[in-house]
């Protein structure tokens, strides 16, 4: 996904992935398309220094791609690092991801890794087509360049469930994975969460969203778009193509607006539970400055992915509804706030699922919790895209089946999705260290743990914190 740089109330919040999703069945592909598993490049240049060759060209529909390869490769033990990017608005042209930072590539490449991604054929929730592009780019490159000892799948946030649907069908092809910022819980568990938010974001602030239409152009294009209900939200002709930091940033007068102007709407959404379980991770205890901020990142985020999204992914079911919320029990915790809500559960939007949709979802992707290849993952515990319970589920479904000692997940204690961030002069600024310096540690875990013994190591060399209770 690609580093963004996403504007708030008056802040600067980077962005280092993008933000979400997925895909299931034991044929990886539709047999029609196998026919597209060698196509040549188009193109292949070599423009790195000299110590590293560098391809770039098309496979099959339109999936560019890109490959490094160092000089000594052959030496080095021919190991490949496929990066998944992850997602990308459905109004996009087809390009290749900058997912991956010089500082980073470099590094690898110095530590003899080849480096290879794709930015498949579709954009939107291109799930099917990354899981397949990606699969598609490793057979090439073993066609093209001859034998890869190891392969790693790294991806991040939709890449990173693509890669575990990876893992999980096709574990023969690969050495370890690693999922960052995921949401390894599954599609149907992201979706809820954002269609929850969506319908707060209506219960608490729509109507005066709407009063502020009078006041601020950008307030009255947001109505617009968010049309009558979830499933109805589209962007206005002229919003269309906003990427998601030019959206916040167009959005940053009304969201201050709405979120300074009405504290307690603020306290009391983000205290909200759904049928017992807690949607947000920010509590009392927090600097109320600092949740008003980190609240309305999280905002902009599932408010721009409802907007440029939904649409997208109707399309892939039929129009069935992706989310049912019909018995679903909302209460707001803070007792002193619930009083002030009285008529939130009878209140809010409801919504009926489909079985079609839920089909569509499991199959891309409701994860299995079966992990015959070692799995590491990496997350912020207040990531506002994707919720840190998503790490809670997956950790439970492999206890569940029996594959817990295939999995190792590590957090970052802090806010951002992809990144970590800290509040500073009323902003966000990068934490030292943050999120990047984490990732040489987790692939070194994974090629430790993949190594000749095979056994799970211990992360506290590795300066890794595994997942709390």
């Amino acid at each position: 996904m690609k580093t963004k740089v996403l504007r708030i109330i008056g802040i600067s919040v980077l962005l280092v992935v993008g933000y979400f999703l997925i895909g299931c069945s034991n044929a990886m592909l539709p047999s029609a398309e196998e026919e597209e598993i060698y196509p040549s490049p188009t193109e292949k240049t070599i423009i790195y220094p000299a110590e590293v060759y560098y391809e770039t060209g098309t496979l099959g529909a339109g999936a560019q791609y890109e490959l490094w390869l160092p000089r000594w490769w052959n030496l080095t033990g021919r190991n490949l690092i496929l990066f998944v990017h992850g997602y990308v608005s459905p109004n996009a042209e087809v390009e290749l991801p900058d997912d991956i930072d010089q500082e980073t590539l470099d590094l690898l490449l110095s530590q003899g890794f080849a480096v290879a991604q794709s930015s498949f054929s579709e954009t939107g929730w291109a799930v099917q087509d990354g899981a397949y592009r990606t699969v598609q780019l490793l057979r090439y490159i073993k066609l093209k360049h001859g034998f890869t000892r190891n392969v790693y799948l790294v991806g991040a946030s939709e890449g990173g469930i693509i890669a575990l649907r990876l893992t999980e069908y096709k574990p023969w092809l690969f050495r370890g994975t690693i999922s960052l910022c995921s949401l390894v819980g599954g599609s149907d568990l992201e979706m809820a969460y954002l269609a929850h938010t969506r319908i707060l974001f209506d219960y608490f602030f729509r109507e005066q969203l709407s009063q502020l239409a009078f006041l601020y152009p950008a307030a009255s294009k947001l109505n617009e778009s968010l049309g009558a209900g979830v499933l109805d939200a589209i962007p206005t002709p002229d919003l269309k193509y906003l990427e998601p930091e030019e959206f916040a940033a167009f959005m940053t007068p009304v969201f201050t607006a709405l979120l300074m102007n009405d504290p307690r709407a603020v306290q009391a959404m983000a205290s909200v539970t759904v049928d017992g379980m807690p949607l947000y991770p920010w509590n009392p205890g927090m600097d109320p400055n600092v949740v008003v901020q980190e609240f309305g990142a999280m905002l902009a985020i599932t408010l721009w992915y409802n907007i440029y999204g939904t649409q997208d992914l109707l399309e892939r079911t039929g129009g069935k509804c992706i989310v049912d919320n019909l018995t679903s029990h909302y209460e707001i915790t803070d007792p002193a706030l619930n009083l002030l809500y009285p008529d939130l559960d009878a209140s809010v939007e409801r919504l009926e699922g489909e079985r079609p949709a839920d089909i569509y979802l499991w199959r891309w992707y409701e994860p299995k919790g079966v992990f015959r290849i070692p799995l590491v993952t990496l997350h912020t515990t207040r990531d506002p895209a994707v919720p840190f319970f998503h790490e809670y589920v997956l950790q439970e479904k492999a206890a569940r089946r029996g594959y817990s000692d295939m999995l190792a997940q590590f957090q970052l204690e802090g806010f951002g999705h992809c990144d970590l961030l800290v509040a500073e002069g009323g902003g966000f600024v990068p934490a030292e260290p943050g999120f990047k310096d984490a990732l040489p540690r987790v692939l070194e875990y994974l090629v430790t743990w993949t190594g000749d013994t095979g056994i799970k190591p211990d992360p506290a060399p590795f300066g890794l914190t595994p997942l709390g209770p």
